[in-house]
């Protein structure tokens, strides 16, 4: 049975050597990209999979030179239940401004379009690159 999973839940991603990646659904849409999923990293190593009675700010996740304040990745290892659901919270203040990003020059904030930009404006906005989660694995398990 598919585990059912909404904006604000926290994660687990088992890393290497025993240690979690603590994550947060910002965007877990509906309709076209629903089989997509957007999140932020709260920890980069957690010894245990378990949320902390205060859960800490979004990190940034390196890669090469820019820092990724919000993964998209296909949802299959959330609902399979290999990434464990192990609590909710509220969302960061920023949420709003993390789920604006442009999906092939369209602007979107969640799962609102909001308009065409130009081509001047597309550096202006994060892009919706979807990450296989090997790349997944292998960004978190860098970003220490």
């Amino acid at each position: 049975m598919a585990v059912k999973y909404r904006a604000g839940d926290v994660f687990a991603i088992p890393l290497d050597k025993g240690t979690y990646a603590l994550c947060q659904v910002l965007w877990a849409p509906q309709g076209d990209y629903r089989k997509v999923v957007g999140f932020c990293v709260l920890e980069h190593q957690a010894s245990a999979p378990t949320l902390g009675s205060s859960p800490a700010r979004p990190l940034p996740v390196r890669d090469g030179d820019k820092d990724i304040r919000l993964l998209f990745t296909g949802a299959q290892k959330l609902k399979s239940g290999e990434w464990q659901l192990i609590g909710h919270a509220p969302l960061p203040s920023d949420a709003r401004e993390r789920l604006t990003f442009h999906i092939a020059g369209a602007l979107h904030e969640g799962d609102t379009f909001a308009r065409m930009l130009s081509v001047d404006e597309h550096a202006r906005y994060p892009s919706m690159s979807v990450l296989g989660f090997e790349l997944v694995q292998r960004l978190l398990s860098d970003s220490r």
